[in-house]
Order: structure tokens, then sequence, then C-alpha cells
């Protein structure tokens, strides 16, 4: 029996075959624009297959030595078509490395984030995934993604269980032995890679955890200063040039490659080619550039995507596709298997963060956004296989 991942997949493919994705660039020549439909029951089961399949990868992943990286994606849908388009992934199936933000911002999280569960559940030896700073509860409640979930499903309660999966991500990788992947920089309080994999423990809900995550998931660098100094985004360092060689020389590195930063061209090299910056979607801001990038031991290549309207066109203007599943998929995990989603909702870790500045740019953060109130859901309420309908669970009204 085909598995939910693959039915996915198959539409999303079915959606944007070659020919089809050649008109994406082209603003689709007035076309009316199909995505698959993803449906509560769909999420849900995706949501199962994808937190064993980060369950059982280490904290800090070790990815093949000849691999593709991308970076920021924020619900930018078409661009990540076109990015597995021009990596010709379906044809040759090279591992692809996928840096974190993978929702808010743009219009559709929802299938961003279920294409690319259903990619590394059916592709595990070619697909990694880490985490983003917005696959953190404090951040995707404010940015977008809570606001995207309530408008589909008219229910907060697979918010909380998308991000009961980010939780379980894995923070950096190391391509063969090499080249250091993480989505925001480094750290002045970590010394060697080591201690990612002894110390950290998952589920991971909060930035303050460990005293090292903020800047693992915020920090960027600078030509202000040499070593660290704190970052004008509120949370995390920026890192010069003299901290970064020192980092890489004490752990064995040639360079680190990291997203979290929209550059104009979609990429930047810092440091003379210690430090690689990838920005993956288009016209996020001023019309960007995309890029993706090819990293083996001996280089590092770019490749520069112009940008493409269609990123900005409202959900409305969609023609959603039903996915047709002849058959349910097998029973998921009981009530006992299902973490609780208590921890994630404690005044600790729903506390809103407050930052200074633009997640990605030095202006000020919009003001006045309209922030839901966020609801409780008993956790009781979450003990039933996940082929149950969402619709049978209710916003029962607590706080």
């Amino acid at each position: 029996m085909i598995s939910v991942s693959q039915h996915v997949i198959q539409a999303f493919n079915k959606c944007f075959g070659k020919e089809q994705m050649g008109e994406c660039e082209n603003a689709l020549n007035n076309k009316k624009i199909q995505l698959p439909k993803i449906t509560d029951t769909i999420i849900l089961t995706l949501c199962s297959l994808a937190q064993n399949r980060f369950q059982n990868q280490s904290i800090c992943i070790e990815v093949p030595e000849d691999i593709f990286v991308i970076g920021d994606l924020h619900g930018n849908i078409f661009d990540l078509i076109r990015l597995l388009s021009k990596i010709e992934f379906f044809t040759y199936k090279k591992p692809i490395l996928f840096l974190g933000d993978y929702v808010d911002r743009g219009l559709f999280s929802v299938e961003v984030i279920s294409f690319l569960f259903s990619l590394t559940v059916e592709y595990p030896e070619s697909i990694f995934l880490l985490r983003g700073n917005h696959e953190f509860t404090d951040v995707n409640e404010r940015y977008g993604f809570q606001k995207e979930i309530r408008s589909q499903y008219n229910n907060v309660g697979i918010w909380y269980r998308v991000n009961q999966v980010f939780n379980e991500m894995p923070i950096a990788a190391i391509i063969g032995d090499h080249t250091f992947c993480v989505h925001g920089g480094i750290s002045p309080k970590i010394r060697n890679i080591s201690q990612l994999s002894s110390e950290m423990r998952r589920p991971i809900s909060s930035f303050k955890e460990y005293p090292y995550l903020d800047d693992l998931m915020w920090s960027d660098p600078t030509e202000k200063c040499e070593h660290f100094i704190e970052s004008e985004r509120g949370g995390g360092s920026l890192f010069g040039k003299m901290a970064l060689d020192d980092f890489l020389k004490r752990n064995q590195m040639k360079r680190i490659v990291r997203a979290h930063q929209k550059c104009d061209n979609g990429f930047k090299n810092d440091f003379d080619g210690l430090c690689f910056t990838i920005f993956s979607t288009s016209n996020y801001e001023n019309e960007n550039l995309a890029s993706f990038a090819k990293v083996t031991k001996e280089s590092l290549t770019e490749t520069i995507l112009p940008c493409i309207e269609i990123t900005k066109i409202p959900r409305s203007e969609i023609d959603f596709i039903p996915i047709e599943i002849n058959e349910m998929p097998p029973r998921h995990p009981t009530s006992s298997q299902i973490p609780s989603i208590k921890p994630l909702l404690s005044p600790r870790n729903v506390k809103r963060a407050k930052f200074s500045v633009a997640l990605h740019s030095d202006t000020p953060n919009p003001v006045n956004e309209t922030i839901p109130k966020l609801r409780y859901v008993k956790p009781a309420r979450f003990r039933l296989s996940l082929t149950t309908p969402i619709t049978d669970l209710d916003d029962s009204p607590i706080f």
C-alpha cells in the first residue's frame, strides 16, 4: 500500500511536473495554479512519521560528503519546487541538506513542511532537515505560521502538534569531515562540536534550555569585531573572523555553511571563504534572488536563481486539489506513545520572545501585529489515534 508521504509527494509532482515548473518561473502565464490540499488527517499523519524520523537521528547529524545545501524557505512552496527541479532531485536522488526556517512570513508554510516531512520520511538517505529559529513556538506563533494553521484548520491543536515535531529536529550537521552547518552561527559558549551530542537532549522547546542554543539559531557574521559582540537582533551574537577561525581550527573544520540572513543575491561569502550564507527564498524583500549550493571537500559552488513574482500569490487564487488516498494508513501511535503537549505549553515555553529588530533585516519589527491569544488544549484530547479526524478535537477554552 502506498504511504501517506508517498501520496503527498506524488500529488506535488502531479501539480508541478517539468512543464509546470517552467511556467512557474514565468508567473504561469495567468494559468490557475494548483497545489495539493493538505487535510488535517494528512498533516497529523506526517507529523507522526517525521517525528519518528527525527528521534532516530543525532542532534548533530553526519551527512554525505557531496551534498546540496538549501537555506531559508519561509513558506515559499514555489521556490522549494523550483530548487528541487534545478537540482533534479527526483531524477538522481542526490542528497540535500536544508538549514531551517521552513515556516512563517510566506503564505504556504503548511505545504512546505508537509512536502519536506514527506521527503525526509521517504528518502532518509537523501533529505536532511535542520531546525531554524522559526521552528520554535516563541517565533512561529508571531510571524504567520500559527495564523495560517488557524485559518486552514480552525484548530490550534495542529499548530501545537507540528511544534512537537520541530522540538525533535536535529540542530546541526557536519558534511563529511570538513564543513559545519547550522542555521545561525557559532557561540562563545561552544568549544567543541561534540558538546552538542554529549550535552543536548530532546525534545527542546525553548531557546533558553541550553546556554548556546540562542547563538546556534540567531548569530550572524560581522566585520564590526574580531571575536564576539552582542547581536542587534536581540538574540544570539555577532561573530568575527578570528572567532570563527579559532572555532574551525579547534574542531578541524574548513568552513561553516549557514542561513538565517536575507541576501540580495541569495548568497554571501564572509571571511574569505570561511563562512557562507545561503538564502533560498526569492522575492522575500526588495525582489531578492535565491540560491542553493553544492558542497564538496574541495569546494563550495553556489547557484543563483532569479526572483519569481509568483511567490506573492495569495492562497485565494490557488486551486487546491484533494489528495486521493484510497485506504487509510496503518493505525499510528496510541495515546501512550504520543508525547504530552503539556511541557510545550508551560508558561516558560509560551512566553513571547522580544526581539529588537526584524528577523532578517535591520529594520524594526512590524508594529501592533495582532496576535491571537493562545488557548490551552488539554493533553487528554490528543490521546487518540492520529487517524481520528481533527474535527473531533474542539478548541476548549482555557486561559
